[in-house]
């Protein structure tokens, strides 16, 4: 299964990778009905490191543990998934600039092979998982957006939270998750 989704956002790639490089983003950027989460706080990703993140859909709960393995700053961030159920399943972003680097074109491609237990499950709910990363972006473009509006080519320098709460963007998702 492939998930693709890609957005334009008002902001250059350096400004955009900051955001997405932040794991407090999540918190900011969760579908309102696929509530996504990191627990830990002013964490950056980093090649090699692993880390939670934590899911609410519906009935269902979730934590995912993932490990960034490529990073092009300014332009991918790679990532894969460690246990079940998404099992090495593959989460890639890209950031490419155009307009004279003044936007950036957002682009998530998630794949994954489902067990063939799963696959007639998961081909029969691919169009809502495609909204929930539709959504994610649209949210993400609304807080880099603002934030760069008021903060410039230094925005996401410091914390996601302290900036977005800087311009009135709370989090989608508290702090007890």
């Amino acid at each position: 299964m492939i998930i693709e989704a890609s957005i334009v956002v008002e902001a250059p790639p350096t400004v955009v990778f900051r955001f997405y490089e932040q794991l407090d983003h999540l918190r900011y950027v969760s579908a309102e009905r696929r509530r996504e989460w990191c627990k830990a706080h002013d964490q950056r990703i980093d090649v090699g490191r692993e880390y939670e993140v934590h899911i609410n859909q519906g009935r269902h709960s979730i934590m995912l543990r993932v490990r960034t393995v490529r990073i092009d700053r300014d332009r991918c961030i790679e990532d894969e998934f460690l246990n079940w159920p998404l099992k090495g399943a593959r989460h890639v972003q890209s950031f490419d600039a155009h307009e004279d680097g003044r936007f950036t074109t957002v682009h998530e491609l998630n794949h994954w092979e489902p067990p063939w237990y799963a696959k007639p499950t998961v081909k029969k709910h691919e169009w809502e998982q495609t909204r929930f990363f539709e959504e994610k972006l649209a949210n993400g473009k609304r807080v880099i957006e603002a934030v760069y509006a008021v903060r410039g080519d230094d925005a996401f320098t410091r914390s996601v939270v302290e900036e977005a709460r800087a311009v009135g963007v709370d989090p989608v998702i508290d702090d007890d998750g």
